[in-house]
């Protein structure tokens, strides 16, 4: 049902994401992460991911953000831009 990927090397993590889990999520051997509708199948969004292998995504429970690793030790943490924002804020205030 999900296409437009492929992974040559190892069977990846799946995920779940939104606030009602309505996309599903991937890391692909290429270093992209791929995002398609739940209901429908249809890709959504393209992401470049890490240097090389994105290998895992997983979602916060709580905030529209998530994380994704690479085959070796590099994790990536992904948020909307004003989610950021107020992260630089909070951690320079609690300082």
């Amino acid at each position: 049902m999900y296409s437009g990927h492929r992974n040559n090397f190892m069977v990846k993590g799946v995920s779940f994401f939104g606030p009602d889990s309505e996309h599903v999520m991937s890391g692909l051997d290429c270093g992209h992460i791929f995002v398609w509708k739940k209901n429908d199948g249809r890709v959504i969004r393209i992401m470049e991911g890490n240097k090389c292998i994105v290998n895992q995504v997983e979602p916060h429970p709580n905030i529209l953000s998530f994380a994704s690793s690479e085959l070796e030790k590099d994790t990536t943490l992904w948020a909307p831009v004003s989610l950021i924002t107020f992260l630089h804020w909070f951690m320079s205030y609690c300082r």
